[in-house]
């Protein structure tokens, strides 16, 4: 059964009225028609089993036969920190670690970061990466949809360390404490019944955290950690680490 994303103004009593290029697809690509049944989420962890009442080329009308409610991951909550990479890595960094289950993701700007965005740019490229987002969720089933931050710079998004469980920075330093060991140990901890713990994953650009970035990093609680003997591509490094600490803790 199809999937789509609405809004959740667009959702009112027991229908929902879905607009925009989402009704292209039912109506043109897919060429459903009244009766047919489609499943419908709002990114707030809603999923609607509903059937087409109307279709037309501007709107097409659901009624809603069931709602189902999903809050994602009872255990783990990931942020991913990311500098933005050059040639189109934020696109498929957003859409992968999306797919994995990431609940939010900053852009951040380092030292080392090459792309340079205006005020234009960055709300523009906002708005693409929020859209890859919806619709990796829509690909993969996933009812909530990973929220993209304004760029901020890296300095200010080490004042949100204190809102996490576990804060780590895979670099390239030495001295950085192999990931798995990190994770291990954490692990070992008592936590809470029921309590969820939040992870905030750093990932660097070309050319990795400067010497002085991570120092910061490390006064403000997070641990930096290697992702073993090769050097990976910034967009090569979020996918991995997100993925390594989805299997250790879920």
């Amino acid at each position: 059964m199809s999937r789509f994303y609405v809004s959740p103004e667009d959702v009112r009593d027991d229908k929902i009225y879905i607009s925009g290029k989402e009704v292209r697809h039912i109506v043109k690509v897919l060429r459903l028609r009244k009766g047919d049944r489609i499943i419908a989420f709002d990114g707030s962890g809603k999923e609607y089993l509903a059937s087409i009442e109307k279709a037309s080329r501007t709107e097409v009308v659901v009624g809603i036969e069931e709602i189902r409610f999903q809050k994602g991951s009872q255990r783990l909550s990931i942020t991913l920190a990311q500098a933005i990479p050059r040639k189109g890595g934020m696109d498929y960094i957003v859409q992968k670690c999306s797919e994995l289950g990431v609940s939010r993701i900053i852009p951040i700007q380092t030292a080392r970061t090459v792309v340079r965005l205006d005020e234009k740019r960055r709300q523009l490229c906002r708005k693409r990466w929020q859209k890859l987002a919806v619709e990796a969720s829509k690909q993969c089933g996933r009812v909530l949809v990973c929220d993209i931050d304004d760029l901020r710079s890296f300095e200010d998004s080490l004042e949100i360390l204190n809102d996490y469980d576990l804060a780590l920075i895979p670099c390239l330093a030495e001295g950085a404490k192999p990931l798995k060991d990190v994770l291990i140990s954490y692990k070992g901890r008592t936590i809470s019944l029921g309590e969820r713990l939040k992870v905030l994953i750093f990932i660097g650009p070309e050319g990795d955290f400067t010497p002085q970035e991570i120092e910061e990093a490390k006064a403000a609680g997070a641990i930096p950690v290697a992702l073993g003997e090769s050097v990976l591509r910034s967009d090569t490094a979020a996918v991995v680490s997100v993925a390594i600490v989805n299997y250790e803790f879920e």
